[in-house]
C-alpha cells in the first residue's frame, strides 16, 4: 500500500484498510526498536552535523538519531574552534 505523496489531514482521510496497514507497520517498527538494532541499514550514508550555537543536548540527540538509523555521523565540531 502506498501512501507516499498523499496529504492526510485527518484519520477520516484514510480507509479502514489503510489504518490497519499503518497499525501493522507501527507494530513492526516497535519490535525493531525493542531489539535495539538500527531501523535502516545505511552503511553507504553519512550525515554531517553542524551546530552554530553550543548545545550539547541537541548535538548528541542528532548524533544518536543518525547512529540509531544506521547512518555514519560526522560532527563538524564546536563553532567556537572552527573558522566559519
Amino acid at each position: 500500500m502506498n501512501l507516499k505523496g498523499r496529504d492526510i489531514i485527518s484519520a477520516k482521510d484514510l480507509t479502514r484498510e489503510e489504518v490497519e496497514f499503518l497499525i501493522k507497520e507501527a507494530e513492526k517498527y516497535r519490535n525493531i526498536l525493542k531489539s535495539r538494532k538500527p531501523i535502516f541499514k545505511a552503511d553507504d550514508k553519512v550525515a554531517i552535523t553542524v551546530f552554530l550555537e553550543p548545545s550539547t543536548r541537541t548535538r548528541l540527540s542528532f548524533q544518536f538519531a543518525g547512529t540509531y538509523l544506521g547512518i555514519k555521523v560526522l560532527d563538524f565540531g564546536a563553532s567556537e574552534i572552527s573558522s566559519i
